[in-house]
């Protein structure tokens, strides 16, 4: 299929609308700036997840949000989807204190919501107390009142006639013994029926503390951290490398075209890093890592779009005849266009299929990616051949 599309004559369309995707890009950096992740801005992520069938994850995240800012308040950043039942939750730097507050929180709540008791660990330590208070109280009391009959029995005994008060001290020495004797055995039965209780009292504590990890529903499933200093260092790397990809590809168009293409291949790259940066800003999807992995593909899938046009726009230098450079430039676009589309529509059939059927992670990885290869195809087919034209009219006036 043959097209005849005037690419480099209307080039002023294309600038102008360039244009205009690029101010409404910098109004949005400027007046909404970007939502830096927690691997930008430092903070925490917490996964939780939730073990109920009749939880669905999806609807639960303004459940999860209110009771998450309930604890910690404006540290929680974002609630977002991980799975059928799991939510991840981004904020600020978070102990581990703050953590299982959070946790305890949502099993309080979902508990209730699905009718399960409440886990109670240390009430069985407060009826145990209770218990030994009362034993020890009524201890005290028959003491007492052995007490005061013993003097009640010795004032009585005083007043006998002296023939009696032998025996009487015999019959006393062996009531004596005998008490004696029975304050032993019932102090030694106090004593084990202390230590059975205290130890029915360790065992069910020790029943009530498995109980509680078998029935909790709440857990917590993931965890990352990451420091201030080493959030700044991720962003300066991702810079980083980005202008030496750049560098390294002006370096190789250069040596293999020339430099007034070289240049117009950089600008094109700077335009689709620009748009998927704009993206970022506009919709508010969180900059976390994977932007260095989207920025690095698309600067390779773009750079072998522009490529292509570029390498068939020398060899219609030689072949061509009786036509200006603007002229071959549009017809080698047009000779290159439709493998352009192909492959365009070939990759954002896998990458939208990534993005419908992925998890909310994957979505913020794969929907800048879309945007990356849209903008790509635009600036190789529409922006890169009169780019290079306009740059080399430029060097040759120089010249």
């Amino acid at each position: 299929m043959k097209f005849n599309f005037k690419f480099v004559q209307n080039k002023k369309i294309f600038f102008i609308f360039t244009a205009v995707c690029v101010i409404i890009g910098l109004a949005s950096m400027i007046f909404r700036g970007f939502y830096w992740d927690v691997d930008f801005a430092g903070g925490t992520e917490i996964t939780y997840t939730v073990d109920n069938e009749g939880f669905v994850a999806a609807d639960e995240l303004d459940t999860f949000e209110e009771i998450a800012r309930g604890v910690v308040g404006d540290k929680i950043n974002v609630v977002q989807l991980a799975g059928a039942n799991e939510i991840i939750i981004k904020s600020l730097e978070l102990d581990e204190t703050e953590r299982d507050a959070i946790r305890t929180g949502l099993e309080t709540h979902y508990r209730e919501a699905y009718g399960l008791p409440a886990l109670e660990v240390e009430e069985p330590e407060t009826e145990a107390t209770e218990t030994e208070t009362t034993e020890t109280e009524a201890t005290e009391t028959e003491a007492t009142e052995t007490e005061v009959a013993e003097t009640e029995a010795t004032e009585t005994e005083a007043t006998e006639t002296e023939a009696t008060e032998t025996e009487t001290t015999e019959t006393e020495a062996t009531e004596t013994e005998a008490t004696e004797t029975e304050a032993t055995e019932t102090e030694a039965t106090e004593t084990e029926a202390t230590e059975t209780e205290a130890t029915e009292t360790e065992a069910t504590e020790t029943e009530t503390a498995e109980t509680e990890k078998v029935e909790t529903i709440v857990k917590i499933v993931g965890f990352d951290s990451v420091s201030g200093s080493v959030s700044k260092d991720l962003r300066d790397s991702a810079i980083l490398s980005a202008v030496v990809a750049v560098i390294l590809m002006l370096a190789y168009i250069t040596i293999r075209f020339q430099f007034s293409s070289a240049l117009a291949a950089v600008v094109c790259l700077c335009h689709d890093v620009f748009m998927i940066l704009a993206a970022y800003s506009i919709l508010q999807i969180p900059m976390s890592s994977s932007v260095i992995a989207v920025i690095l593909t698309i600067l390779g899938y773009s750079i072998n779009a522009t490529i292509i046009i570029f390498d068939r726009v020398r060899e219609n230098v030689r072949l061509v005849k009786n036509a200006t450079f603007a002229e071959k430039v549009n017809i080698s676009i047009n000779q290159t266009l439709m493998r352009s589309i192909n492959t365009t529509i070939t990759t954002l059939l896998t990458i939208g299929l990534i993005y419908l059927m992925g998890v909310q992670t994957i979505k913020e990885f794969s929907f800048p990616l879309i945007v990356g290869i849209v903008a790509g195809l635009y600036s190789s087919v529409c922006l890169s051949g009169s780019l290079w034209t306009i740059f080399k009219r430029k060097n040759e006036r120089i010249k």
